[in-house]
């Protein structure tokens, strides 16, 4: 797909090389020097109406030129973790961050599971609760496997298969024989 030079423009101070697609007549506005072919991750802004492209880069140079800095808190495999968001990634929509000991991430979600950071003694106290949580959630764990070894011999879990081998009946026929029982007592004349 051929791309050709339209024009060039200038915003707030930047350069940047306008191309045209031959085939689908999109416009692409790159930095100067560049070229929008390949992968096109180098593509600042793009749109099919040349009058919606320019209030779209003045957009995008402003949110590239600008700095944030919102600082959090986020639970963490039982720690609550520190860290600050310093935007959102342009293709993927995920916040990028870094955290307190200086490793940068990205987040799927920010609102639902992020906190304002605390005072010391919170964070203290969370760590120390969160703690708990993950041990008793592993000897929760660790309790079930027991439970599920000790009741094993006795589960119903018929073969239907091989039903001539297995004649234990499961629950269902228990509760049914029982029923049928109940039936039949309550046809029976009274003597």
């Amino acid at each position: 797909m051929a791309q050709v030079k339209f024009k060039e423009i200038e915003v707030d101070g930047k350069l940047f090389d306008v191309y045209v697609s031959e085939w689908r007549g999109e416009f692409k506005v790159v930095p100067r020097g560049e070229k929008p072919e390949g992968s096109e991750v180098n593509v600042v802004a793009s749109d099919f109406v040349y009058d919606k492209l320019l209030p779209q880069l003045k957009r995008k140079v402003k949110e590239a030129g600008t700095r944030v800095s919102v600082p959090f808190a986020k639970m963490d495999q039982g720690v609550l973790r520190m860290g600050v968001a310093r935007g959102i990634h342009a293709s993927k929509g995920t916040v990028l961050v870094t955290w307190s000991n200086g490793v940068k991430d990205e987040l799927e979600r920010y609102v639902r599971d992020t906190y304002d950071i605390p005072p010391q003694e919170v964070i203290e106290k969370a760590n120390e609760l969160s703690g708990r949580i993950v041990r008793l959630r592993d000897e929760a764990k660790t309790l079930e496997k027991e439970l599920e070894a000790v009741l094993k011999p006795y589960a119903q879990r018929p073969d239907f298969a091989a039903r001539g081998v297995d004649t234990k009946p499961t629950i269902k026929e228990l509760v049914q024989a029982a029923i049928t029982a109940t039936i039949t007592k309550s046809e029976k004349a009274p003597a």
